[in-house]
């Protein structure tokens, strides 16, 4: 009886540990800079595995029996001001399907932001009100959606997640040389198949000097290691899942305002979840400068991203339209558009097609 309790915790800690990296996978591209300092009444996700096993076999833990979940991961920089990194996860518990939405930085917010950019509404929350809270209310506003909770990892969460698992072989595709000694940032990756530890995936995933798009190839960039890292810990065993990698999603390095058994059950309802299932989207629009102080911002054209939201973000039967987007729109959207700029890209295929390159560089 004792073997067959012990191997329910075991797999039920195993599901919660490849839920919750899951979900934080977008929260691992965070780059919090310094320890996450939030205000209000979060409750932050703690205890050991002992703790998650205790949860789990006291409580006869179910599984999260909703519809659909939507979670804000975002990562503060160095000045604990600005997001540089915004995405919203959303996961479907009736077809196992999570799909991410990146909310590029420079998204044009409005006058009634500093600076106007989207990355500076966590900074600049109204009195009484955390920074979190006010950029979760604000993304439900803009985008239409409900926002049920947040996660957030800070470096040292980074590089020991990536590090938990071994390091990524991975496809770098451009030579990458930048210094910036303000920022104590410097990145230095040649082209080609390699092993990242956590410091050099840190550096390919924060690079946007090296790109000919600048964020906008960041973003598709960070895309490709998301996949890569999923796909690795996938295959992790469930003693490097337990005495590893688990450790690296709790404080002082991973906060969230979840309890731990919430995320106990979310692990048990994700049982579905596989790489195919997993589709990451960059919200639609383009880059433009604004003629009346010369800077450059992004704006989202609201008729393509409407189809994303009621694609993927949306509760089964509820439909959004243009006019429940209220984020300003700068520029008018383009005339025809292709079937790729709403599809999103799916993680198998990310993989498949780094592994394909990985193969290439090697002959």
């Amino acid at each position: 009886m004792k073997g067959k309790k012990k191997n329910k915790v075991v797999k039920i800690v195993s599901i919660s540990v490849i839920t919750i990296s899951v979900l934080t996978i977008a929260a691992v591209l965070a780059l919090t800079w310094r320890p996450f300092r939030e205000g209000g009444n979060a409750i932050t996700l703690s205890g050991t595995t002992s703790k998650i096993s205790a949860v789990a076999t006291s409580s006869n833990q179910q599984a999260w029996s909703g519809n659909t979940a939507n979670f804000l991961v975002c990562g503060i920089d160095k000045t604990n001001l600005l997001t540089d990194v915004i995405m919203v996860i959303s996961f479907n518990n009736q077809t196992g399907k999570i799909s991410m939405l990146q909310i590029p930085r420079d998204t044009y917010a409005g006058p009634d932001v500093i600076s106007q950019k989207y990355n500076a509404i966590y900074g600049h929350p109204p009195k009484g009100v955390s920074g979190m809270e006010y950029l979760k209310a604000r993304i439900q506003l803009d985008f239409g959606i409900k926002i049920d909770h947040y996660l957030a990892l800070t470096t040292n969460g980074f590089d020991n997640l990536v590090n938990s698992v071994g390091g990524i072989d991975f496809y770098v595709p451009i030579t990458m040389n930048y210094d910036d000694s303000a920022q104590d940032l410097h990145i230095h990756l040649k082209k080609g198949f390699q092993h990242l530890n956590g410091n050099q995936a840190e550096q390919f995933v924060r690079d946007r000097h090296s790109w000919a798009q600048g964020d906008i190839g960041r973003l598709q960039a960070q895309k490709s290691f998301l996949a890569a890292f999923a796909a690795k810990l996938k295959k992790q065993s469930l003693i490097t899942l337990t005495t590893h990698v688990l450790p690296t999603i709790m404080p002082p390095n991973f906060k969230t305002d979840m309890t731990t058994l919430q995320m106990l059950e979310f692990g048990l309802a994700a049982k579905k979840v596989d790489l195919s299932k997993v589709t990451v989207y960059t919200s639609p629009g383009t880059s433009y400068i604004d003629p009346s102080n010369k800077l450059s911002y992004y704006t989202i054209y609201k008729d393509q991203l409407v189809n994303i939201l009621n694609k993927s973000f949306v509760a089964s039967g509820e439909n959004l339209t243009v006019d429940d987007i209220k984020i300003e729109q700068r520029v008018s959207s383009p005339s025809s558009s292709t079937s790729s700029e709403s599809s999103g890209d799916n993680f198998q295929d990310l993989y498949n097609s780094s592994q394909s390159k990985s193969s290439s560089s090697k002959k």
